[in-house]
């Protein structure tokens, strides 16, 4: 990782979650000078691989499709994640509450090793991280919180100037906004979002069953929301198929409800959601419960951003 000497850069990436510290090493092989900044500080490569050694699971995790693994591979970070801690998937089982319905994928179908892989959302931060730590022509500035904006013109032409508290700023010719759905950078630049609100919370959590997952992913629909179940390893040398992530979709009314249960009442109410598929859930992780909202920006490219 270069040591920020400069306040000039061709390209700053505001956001160093998964979509913008990929694009920066997606840009590595590139003669371009880029910048990538984040509100909050990256954690040392050190501190994180220590972090995610123990036996604690992120309950933020993503569905990664082969082509999403393939771009891992290009970028240099996809044997490290799969060293670290990764489910392969075969197979998906989806049905409805009323079972009326019901549909079943398997990677045999489709004459592939695996339909694709679950990831916890830290793991695949931690190892990019590490990767930019490793680029030349990428700078990483944190803590770097973005107060506002201007758009600066000379003789040579006009850039973008990012301003943070102290005095801090830095410039571009083009900014990238990847710093989420509550974008700073958005809603300073004006850019406008189509958004409404599902009227539903997602509850996610890790679980252990009393059946093993056999390394398939579950979706049952319910009147409420859906009810997915993910399945996790502990480690790529143990083969405890006993964990799985889980997304509950539901009312919001219903999300306080079952956030103020009892572990074991809990587990019960989920054990039966699923209809006992894997068992009784035989323990779960603290609970978490976040509103399910839509947006989209109605423009996606102004001048420079």
């Amino acid at each position: 990782m270069a040591v920020a000497q400069t306040t000039e850069f061709d390209i700053v990436i505001a956001g160093a979650g998964m979509v913008g510290a990929s694009l920066a090493c997606l840009l590595a092989d590139t003669s371009l000078r880029i910048a990538l900044i984040d509100r909050l500080p990256l954690t040392p490569a050190s501190d994180s691989l220590e972090q995610l050694s123990s036996d604690k699971f992120d309950p933020r995790v993503s569905a990664i499709s082969q082509a999403s693994q393939q771009l891992f591979r290009d970028i240099g970070v996809w044997d490290g994640i799969a060293a670290k801690r990764v489910c392969n998937y075969q197979a998906m089982e989806v049905w409805d509450a009323e079972g009326t319905g019901s549909i079943s994928f398997s990677a045999t179908q489709i004459r592939e090793p695996e339909l694709g892989s679950i990831v916890e959302n830290s793991i695949i931060t931690t190892m990019l991280h590490n990767r930019i730590a490793q680029l030349e022509n990428v700078t990483a500035i944190s803590p770097f919180s973005i107060d506002s904006f201007e758009t600066i013109a000379d003789e040579w032409g006009s850039c973008v100037q990012l301003n943070a508290g102290e005095g801090q700023s830095i410039r571009a010719g083009l900014v990238v906004a990847a710093d989420g759905a509550n974008s700073k950078l958005r809603q300073l630049a004006h850019f406008e979002c189509r958004e409404w609100d599902y009227e539903q919370h997602a509850l996610v959590t890790t679980v252990r069953t009393e059946r093993e997952h056999l390394n398939t992913a579950r979706q049952r629909f319910l009147e409420t929301g859906p009810l997915a179940f993910l399945p996790l390893r502990v480690a790529q040398n143990d083969d405890d198929q006993h964990f799985c992530s889980i997304v509950w979709s539901m009312l919001p009314e219903q999300a306080e409800r079952i956030l103020a249960l009892s572990e074991a009442e809990f587990n019960t109410e989920l054990s039966a959601a699923l209809e006992f598929k894997l068992g009784e859930i035989q323990w779960s992780d603290k609970r978490f419960v976040f509103p399910l909202r839509q947006r989209h920006a109605i423009d996606y490219v102004k001048d420079k951003i």
